[in-house]
């Protein structure tokens, strides 16, 4: 199992801090973060995370529940943005 140590706060919730590298996907310096809005209403969470931490993002991975139509337990991934209209945050037409 993974080992996370505290380290400090961002936007209201908790900033966990991955101590040591499990393969060549989970490195040494990984954080976590929750954050209390709904993700799709994260927009610039990026530079905020830069201008608060002084520290650049590579990559950002949104954990969240989803339910399939068919009820069923599922696992999607998609791209951040929209394809079409952004009815639900983020900017009309851009992934």
């Amino acid at each position: 199992m993974a080992e996370w140590e505290e380290d400090g706060e961002f936007d209201g919730g908790k900033i966990w801090n991955l101590s040591n590298d499990y393969g060549s996907f989970c490195l040494s310096g990984t954080r976590l973060i929750t954050i209390k809005k709904l993700h799709i209403h994260a927009e610039g969470i990026d530079r905020k995370w830069v201008e608060e931490t002084g520290i650049n993002v590579k990559n950002i991975v949104f954990l969240s529940r989803h339910k399939a139509a068919s009820g069923r337990p599922s696992l999607t991934v998609h791209p951040i943005g929209n394809w079409g209209k952004a009815d639900y945050g983020g900017q009309e037409g851009r992934v």
